[in-house]
């Protein structure tokens, strides 16, 4: 029998694999993904050694403290409205009083993405490679089961991404307040390429939808011209575009964004207007439907 290789920074993931409920967040292991409360499962990987020490080290420094908005630099499409920043400041307070004292421990595991899909989703209308990557494989998934992953990121950048990811989603599960709450799912139709998706912000501030990120540094004037940089371009053609979908699906002009550094911990809210990213995004949809692959994977998919 031929040897599997394994990329480097991956380990090996066996059957029976682990799966979490995205409802009652129960696991289960199985050799393929099963429903659960009616709703779908994702799969899991344990987090590493390495990334378990990395994080054990980030217990002992990080400091889960509010930035206000005004220490962050200027970033297209944050709203400089007083009353909307009134708001998004009483987000931050409040969140912080409900952080301290909250035990930071590294997670079992963290969700293992899969790039192939049986749905296409808010978040894969950001690039055109992204949304026709997401629809071929729709398209060729629609009438089975996606197959399991058979890696995982191991002890590197892009696994501690997801642990640390998988930590704060973890806390803010776990918030009682009369101020927050689960984000609400939405539908969002694009009317130039004729399709409905959907997605979920991760929470929500007194009905305001947030979609919660996280960053290696918040964008503060201390942040490196490298590290501002990259941080700029992930905010254009990420962070904004979702913004835009998931605020006009939600009927809002603005919503918040809940940024959160992994180095530090340090997090910030920031009010955000996605309108001016959205009309570029429609004139970009535009463009793909006049591809004729494109077309064809449409009209397979709907």
């Amino acid at each position: 029998m031929k040897k599997t290789k394994l990329a480097p920074h991956t380990q090996k993931l066996g059957r029976p694999f682990l799966w979490r409920c995205t409802s009652c967040k129960k696991i289960v292991e199985s050799a393929a993904p099963e429903k659960c409360c009616g709703s779908r499962t994702r799969q899991l990987a344990p987090v590493s050694e390495p990334s378990k020490m990395w994080f054990e080290n980030f217990a002992d420094t990080a400091s889960l403290v509010f930035i206000p908005p005004s220490e962050i630099i200027p970033l297209t499409g944050v709203v400089s409205d007083r009353e909307v920043n009134q708001l998004a400041l009483a987000a931050g307070r409040d969140l912080e009083k409900i952080l301290v004292g909250k035990e930071i421990k590294c997670p079992r595991y963290f969700e293992v993405y899969n790039g192939k899909t049986k749905h296409v989703r808010v978040s894969d209308l950001k690039t055109k490679k992204s949304f026709v990557s997401a629809l071929s494989s729709a398209v060729k998934h629609r009438k089975r089961d996606l197959p399991a992953k058979k890696t995982a990121p191991f002890g590197n950048l892009i696994e501690l991404g997801h642990v640390m990811d998988e930590f704060f989603e973890g806390i803010m599960a776990g918030i009682e307040s009369e101020n927050w709450g689960e984000g609400e799912r939405v539908n969002f139709y694009s009317e130039q390429i004729e399709l409905t998706v959907t997605g979920s912000p991760d929470l929500s501030f007194r009905g305001i939808p947030v979609e919660m990120k996280t960053t290696k540094l918040l964008p503060t004037e201390e942040m490196g011209k490298g590290d501002r940089s990259n941080f700029k371009q992930k905010w254009k053609s990420n962070y904004l575009s979702q913004i835009a979908m998931y605020s006009h699906a939600s009927s809002k002009d603005w919503m918040l964004l809940l940024l959160i550094s992994r180095q530090t911990g340090e997090f910030t809210v920031l009010p955000v207007d996605g309108r001016e990213k959205l009309a570029r995004l429609q004139k970009d949809w535009s463009k793909w439907v006049n591809n004729e692959r494109v077309r064809q994977l449409l009209a397979n998919y709907s």
